[in-house]
């Protein structure tokens, strides 16, 4: 005889309900998995590349000829001595620019402590770049926390 009473009801209600947590669970776990293995992997990482790098090579032009890049090289290094310089050789590098009447002078350098190399190193730099009047330098914007506060 079959069962009509609450139980009959009841039973497939808790098995679906059964069903659904194990299937929610097993689902988040294989979620939790294939997570970490992505980030594991770098793969997400690399196809970050891909999409960004493909559009460049696809759409970029070559720079024009009056661009000149100084770059820190072996043989800058062997010449000047190790990294990080003194900032009276960024400023006679400048002045140098500022005799042939470059356009524009860019530092791809964060010059964020003082020249531990030479005490006169950072004004020197600072008269540089006043006397230039057409460099611009790189900004390194930190969020910095006192006492629970963001300060900037």
């Amino acid at each position: 005889m079959p069962d009509t009473g609450i139980n009959s009801v009841t039973r497939p209600a808790k098995r679906r309900q059964r069903f659904g947590i194990k299937h929610h669970l097993s689902f988040a776990a294989t979620l939790l998995l294939i997570s970490a293995g992505l980030i594991y992997s770098n793969w997400l990482e690399r196809v970050d590349l891909v999409i960004f790098d493909t559009p460049q090579q696809l759409w970029s032009r070559p720079a024009p000829d009056d661009i000149v890049i100084i770059a820190v090289d072996e043989y800058s290094l062997t010449e000047l001595g190790r990294w990080p310089w003194s900032r009276r050789i960024h400023a006679e590098l400048l002045n140098k620019l500022s005799e042939i009447e470059t356009q524009a002078v860019v530092f791809d350098i964060i010059f964020a402590e003082p020249d531990s190399h030479d005490p006169n190193g950072d004004q020197l730099l600072a008269d540089a770049i006043s006397n230039n009047g057409r460099v611009i330098l790189p900004v390194l914007l930190e969020q910095r926390y006192l006492g629970g506060q963001l300060i900037e």
